[in-house]
């Protein structure tokens, strides 16, 4: 009997290992190579990521407010969230018109209000504005603009840019969260992993951001607050406490939805360019700028900045040509993306220590540090 079970189990196991080879069958092996390309295929989707660049500002008794020279850095699917927190007397429902940044508005994504019961009005709102991917070409910045339909008592305006987000559908979930009296607000929104949770709150108390999110802005007294927060998971809370508990708090929130195939940005072009020296042999100096990006959708610019020089011929080449000393510039722009850089290069001329004489005789002008010779020119 137990020959029979060692047989048999032995037999099993023989027939189970070839089973289990699988390895070599044709048919399997082409099944996980269609698995494994379609993985690859699949679009590329990027967390969403802060610039960092949060700013905030407040003002008084005014119906406009400005962040000055605010600067979004280049890259990839960008989006400028503006946080709106402001007071207002009742008599008429208080509202934004209009955010405005470099000649583009904001959409509105959401707004809360809440009153505590007597005669002041709580407000928050969010605004957003997709950027796209590549450069806006404005080191200096841009003013964003907040107009209001009327005088606010207090107002704080926030501002952050964030990357990787999707430019088709740039929020998913809102939430909002009003109350009178409380000493804490959360609000719940969904997301996915990859997603960036934004909020804002007005409180007429001192608020404090939850230690999980990075706050642009959390004021004490009457407080306005603005927040992001990165998201690992289906939900997420953005939680604010008001010290001692608010009259009255307004407090919302928005998910910034990961890029679903984000875009690659190469980053800016690369620039670089000579100058060959004029002489009396070479009459002309050639201005040469091999060395920087070249492509389809890169374009070059030669332009002057200074001298007794001038372009002549083609200025639209990666080479060009200056009939006389000067600085002179090359600019060259990646059409694509919209981002560009330039580089300086200044032309010299020997001819100039060359002076003739009425008799037509010629003498070399050169101060007592310059050795000349006929082969210099």
């Amino acid at each position: 009997m137990s020959n029979f079970i060692s047989r048999n189990r032995y037999k099993f196991l023989i027939m189970n290992k070839k089973n289990y080879n699988t390895n070599t069958n044709p048919l399997l092996t082409l099944f996980w190579c269609l698995i494994l390309s379609v993985s690859f295929l699949m679009p590329a989707k990027g967390q969403v990521i802060a610039d960092g660049n949060g700013v905030a500002v407040q003002d008084f008794s005014v119906n406009t407010v400005t962040v000055p020279g605010f600067v979004v850095p280049d890259g990839n699917d960008r989006v400028l969230v503006v946080f709106v927190d402001w007071v207002a007397s009742p008599g008429g429902a208080s509202l934004v018109t209009g955010v405005e940044y470099n000649g583009q508005f904001f959409t509105h994504a959401v707004t809360g209000m809440e009153t505590n019961g007597l005669s002041v009005n709580v407000y928050s709102s969010l605004w957003y504005l997709p950027l796209g991917t590549g450069c806006l070409n404005m080191p200096l910045g841009a003013d964003i603009e907040v107009t209001l339909n009327q005088m606010t008592d207090a107002i704080f305006v926030s501002a952050a840019s964030f990357q990787n987000v999707n430019q088709t559908t740039v929020i998913g979930d809102t939430d909002v969260s009003t109350a009178q009296g409380n000493a804490s607000s959360i609000i719940n929104l969904t997301t996915a992993v990859g997603d960036m949770t934004v909020d804002a709150i007005m409180a007429l108390s001192s608020v404090t951001a939850d230690i999980d999110q990075t706050a642009i802005l959390a004021t004490s007294g009457t407080g306005g607050g603005a927040s992001y927060e990165s998201v690992g998971g289906v939900t997420n809370s953005m939680i604010w406490t008001m010290t001692p508990a608010s009259p009255a708090t307004a407090h919302v929130g928005a998910t910034l939805n990961q890029c679903s195939s984000c875009t690659a940005f190469p980053g800016t072009p690369t620039v670089t360019a000579t100058a060959s020296t004029i002489t009396c042999v070479n009459t002309v100096s050639t201005l040469d700028g091999t060395g920087s990006s070249t492509g389809a959708n890169i374009s070059y610019e030669w332009t002057k900045i200074s001298g007794t020089g001038n372009l002549i011929g083609s200025t639209t080449g990666i080479m060009a040509t200056a009939d006389g000393p000067g600085v002179f510039r090359l600019t060259v722009t990646d059409n694509t993306f919209g981002c560009e850089d330039s580089f300086d290069v200044t032309v010299i001329s020997n001819t100039e220590q060359v002076v003739s004489d009425s008799n037509g005789e010629f003498e070399f002008d050169a101060d007592e540090n310059t050795s000349s010779t006929l082969n210099d020119f």
